[in-house]
């Protein structure tokens, strides 16, 4: 099943200016939009109108091996004119607004059942393994730093990190027996 799992990226002539334009407005910098957690994208002119005209403009095929929640269960994040996107074996990918075309790929190959999520923010995408949190460089995906947060008691890391007033924020969970989770 390997490749057999597409990303789409629909828009319609109408949105253009909107959907992948050059200005700030089209980025979706935290998995649910913004500190508010809004997951609204008021901006983008797509309504009951227009919605039915959506269609794709580009795809992009992931590599990785199904699991058990697919190869990708992670919201994209949207950054200048760069998508951001984990896979579920936390592998991060930036990809051309416009085109889809890989600019880069950063391969952890550490296998995550979701979900999983990137943030981006200061020239960094932050994110997390089931087990470790790191920051990769926007520009070439280069490792900047990772720190382990399971511990013991700790079953795994279960969120999107957030990026507020300069620190990352990630939570662990309990999910086995005798585990509890932890903010960091």
């Amino acid at each position: 099943m390997c490749g057999s799992f597409p990303l789409l990226l629909v828009a319609s002539a109408a949105l253009s200016s909107a959907c992948g334009s050059t200005s700030r407005s089209s980025d979706w910098p935290l998995a649910n939009g913004d500190l508010a957690s809004t997951r609204a994208a008021v901006d983008a002119g797509i309504g009951r109108r227009n919605v039915l005209r959506l269609e794709p403009v580009w795809r992009y095929r992931f590599t990785s091996r199904a699991r058990e929640s697919g190869v990708f269960t992670a919201t994209p994040v949207v950054a200048g004119e760069v998508v951001y996107l984990q896979d579920m074996d936390s592998n991060v990918v930036a990809l051309d607004l416009h085109t889809g075309a890989r600019r880069w790929l950063h391969r952890f190959r550490a296998p995550s059942p979701g979900p999983n999520g990137l943030a981006v923010a200061a020239g960094r995408v932050f994110g997390a393994t089931d087990t470790t949190a790191f920051a990769l460089s926007v520009a070439t995906g280069r490792l900047i730093w990772q720190r382990r947060l399971v511990s013991r008691t700790e079953s795994f890391v279960d969120t999107a990190p957030t990026v507020a007033a300069g620190r990352v924020y990630l939570s662990t969970t309990g999910y086995t027996p005798g585990t509890r989770g932890a903010l960091y």
